[in-house]
């Protein structure tokens, strides 16, 4: 709440950027943009109408007014935002809320108190004035507009300061800032930062950008590039192969640009540890707009300086972490450089193609010369890059494996790439997706041909289309994987009760359980259906599982949550007058509350229960037990995503399990996971 112009302009140039210094800076900015671009639009949606206008400024000054109260909170309550806690800054907030006050006061003489009611026809406390040009006056003077704030509204925020005030008479000053904090603490702040907060720390001032390099340049984009929205100009061409051509290669020079010049800064290359390499210009991605399509690798040496570039810059960047290819070729110099990293430990390789004779010196090495040491491998394979399962003969000591495909069902491997593979004996994790049902007993073969995989922590099989009870049996068997603690079926055609006997009898240290069942071979997307049998004879099938934190599946039970009650008030009919108490009371009475015992049932059977949700978004209920062992079941706060849902089951467009990471480096979690 401001009352003179110096002060918007104050606001103006502290939201000049993000981060934004004052409290909501972010929805300011938002009601300022949107004024622009209604000015912009013109006559389209009537800007410069009055109504226009009024939007803008009533918004602004909603949240303006919203600050004034809760920066006086914060200094007396010793929150802030990020201008500080400052005396200076208290002194002239302290002063404009003392006029204000009293202002206040001298309105709320001429306010009278009434019952309204609003469209529902539901009684509130409203506020009237028996001189309106009173209340005009306040508004005018303190640029508080009816249209965003009542008086009932001011009353209600100026008695929480009041209040706080009263609690906390003091105000709570700053006396020390960042930058009074030692390097060493403030390098441990960067270490833990993601990429993006310490690149907004770093901007604040020379000191912290100092201390903040070697963490700002850990990740680089690189590669050709394909423009956001070059479709009209692609259609408006008189030749469109020919706009494209240009166009390749003006995208070709920002790439050689980019790398150039990363060439020339070796202490930048230094600093890497995760790159990026992309290529946006698949000849599919441009079938749609030009005629018999459109590939540029048909232009003779136009990748060549390209990749040329990208594997010196590989070659010296040798502090990587992390290294992610996108529909690229993967030459034999790719391959070359990729085992030369000495601290790589995790490798995403996304649509990208491995040559026929790159495929024949993985096979003839059979692992033991052309190896890296990545522990992390993810894969997105289609039916054009089915060579890519080759690259998993370059990683000889993974420990997390995930391969995935966006379009079609996962094709499995090639024999000879099964037959050599030699990570069994190290893998922690696994997750294929979506795995064809038709294909499962090649899935067996590999499995049961390599080495047991006494490691395995972490299993996640998906399927569109259902996956049958006697295929999910046999997986499990073959992997041989008796150290199992989390479990992902997610697809299954049957889910009977042998499933969960068998789960029960040979994975007995299972602490996770996710069983997602098809309704029928139309249904290809994850949801609620009724299962054939009750609940509760599923939970006594896990009762060998005594370690089982968290048990989800997609057991419908909204079906038994209405009740009768309905038909009472169609018995009496409906009356014409609304009775807003009753209605209230009839709509609790229409259904029953949340199925709390079906959780409480498989609680009895897994006394180590913790989680149970009947979704796949979200935790539903929590399970705890009081002093006396009785099963208490709630629900957590209602719209909340559980985090930790993650280490239960990978999200569906992420499609493999956190990554493992070397002991001690910790840190570049943050670097691994962000894509």
């Amino acid at each position: 709440m401001y009352s003179d112009d110096s002060d918007d302009d104050e606001v103006r140039q502290r939201l000049g950027s993000h981060p934004y210094l004052l409290l909501f800076g972010t929805e300011v900015r938002d009601s300022i943009a949107w004024g622009q671009y209604s000015c912009e639009l013109g006559t389209e949606i009537g800007a410069g109408d009055p109504a226009t206008v009024t939007r803008e400024k009533r918004d602004s000054a909603f949240y303006r007014a919203l600050r004034f109260f809760r920066s006086m909170e914060g200094f007396h309550k010793g929150s802030l935002d990020l201008t500080g806690r400052h005396e200076s800054r208290y002194l002239k907030l302290q002063a404009r809320w003392s006029a204000y006050i009293a202002d206040f006061f001298a309105l709320s003489v001429h306010a009278e108190e009434f019952m309204n009611k609003d469209r529902r026809g539901v009684p509130y406390i409203d506020y009237r004035f028996n001189d309106p040009n009173v209340w005009m006056e306040f508004g005018k003077k303190w640029r508080v507009f009816q249209a965003s704030w009542d008086y009932g509204s001011l009353l209600g925020n100026t008695e929480i300061v009041l209040q706080v005030i009263a609690d906390h008479p003091l105000p709570q000053l700053q006396n020390l800032c960042l930058t009074n904090l030692p390097s060493e603490m403030i390098d441990k702040v960067f270490e833990h930062a993601s990429l993006e907060r310490a690149r907004l720390l770093s901007a604040t001032c020379r000191w912290l950008n100092d201390i903040g390099r070697r963490y700002i340049f850990r990740r680089r984009t690189l590669g050709l590039k394909f423009p956001p929205n070059p479709w009209k100009e692609i259609r408006d061409a008189t030749d469109p192969v020919d706009f494209l051509s240009q166009l390749a290669q003006s995208m070709k020079a920002k790439a050689l640009s980019s790398t150039t010049f990363l060439l020339t800064r070796p202490d930048l290359m230094k600093e890497m540890r995760t790159v990026s390499i992309i290529d946006g210009w698949k000849p599919a991605t441009l079938d749609l707009f030009v005629d018999g399509g459109f590939d540029i690798s048909n232009t003779d040496g136009f990748y060549a300086p390209l990749y040329d570039s990208f594997t010196t810059i590989l070659s010296g960047s040798g502090n990587l972490t992390s290294v992610k290819f996108f529909s690229l070729t993967l030459t034999a110099d790719f391959i070359r450089c990729i085992t030369q990293l000495s601290r790589l430990h995790t490798l995403v390789l996304s649509q990208c193609h491995i040559p026929p004779y790159v495929q024949g010196m993985l096979e003839d090495d059979g692992g033991i010369a052309l190896s890296c040491s990545a522990l992390n491998l993810h894969l997105s394979i289609s039916k054009e890059t089915f060579s890519l399962w080759h690259a998993m003969l370059l990683c000889p000591r993974l420990r997390s494996l995930s391969a995935h495909s966006v379009t079609e069902d996962l094709t499995p491997p090639p024999p000879p790439v099964c037959i050599k593979c030699l990570f069994f004996p190290t893998l922690e994790r696994l997750s294929l997706s979506p795995i064809n049902p038709n294909a499962v007993r090649i899935y067996y073969l590999w499995f049961r041909s390599r080495p047991a995989a006494t490691k395995l922590t972490h299993l996640k099989f998906y399927a569109r289309f259902g996956m049958s009870d006697i295929h999910a049996r046999a997986l499990l068997r073959a992997l041989r994987a008796p150290s199992l603690r989390v479990l992902v079926l997610e697809g299954l055609a049957q889910a009977e009760f042998r499933l969960f006997d068998l789960i029960a009898r040979r994975f007995r240290k299972l602490t996770g359980l996710t069983l997602i069942r098809r309704a029928n071979n139309r249904q290809i997307w994850t949801k609620q259906f009724i299962w054939p049998h009750p609940s509760w004879e599923y939970a006594r099938h896990l009762n060998g599982l005594q370690h089982l934190q968290h048990f989800a599946w997609n057991y419908d039970d909204a079906y038994n949550r209405f009740s009768s009650a309905p038909l009472l008030r169609f018995e009496r009919g409906f009356c014409d007058e609304l009775d807003w108490r009753t209605f209230c009371s009839d709509d609790e009475d229409d259904r029953f509350d949340d199925d709390q015992y079906t959780p409480k049932v498989f609680a009895l059977s897994c006394p180590s229960l913790k989680t149970y949700t009947s979704t796949q978004l979200c935790i539903d209920w929590c399970i705890s037990r009081n002093a006396e062992g009785t099963v208490l079941v709630e629900r957590p706060w209602m719209g909340r995503h559980n985090s930790s849902s993650r280490e239960w089951n990978p999200p569906f467009f992420q499609r493999h399990w956190p990554c493992i990471l070397p002991k001690g480096r910790e840190q570049d979690r943050g670097d691994v996971d962000s894509d």
